[in-house]
């Protein structure tokens, strides 16, 4: 495949045999820990041209949670009339 060739369709996983789609089980890239991807969730990723997750909900909502702005990690925000800590 050339830099110009199109990329190959992506299809949720279906059996060799009769064709029928089927839930995948996947290890976690970072805690190792298996995590079945639906026939649902394949479809989701699939249409909005998204790479099927290598980490399991909990490691995606955890590094999720690392990437949020500073602003939002910075703790509570400070009301009007509140006083500045010295």
């Amino acid at each position: 495949m050339t830099a110009t060739d199109p990329k190959p369709a992506r299809r949720e996983a279906a059996c060799p045999t009769c064709g029928r789609p089927f839930d995948l089980t996947l290890l976690c890239v970072d805690c190792r820990a298996a995590f079945v991807l639906t026939q649902m969730q394949q479809k989701f990723f699939i249409e909005r041209g998204l790479a099927l997750p290598r980490r399991c909900e909990s490691c995606r909502a955890d590094r999720r949670h690392g990437r949020r702005s500073p602003r939002a990690t910075q703790g509570p925000q400070m009301e009007d009339g509140d006083e500045q800590p010295q």
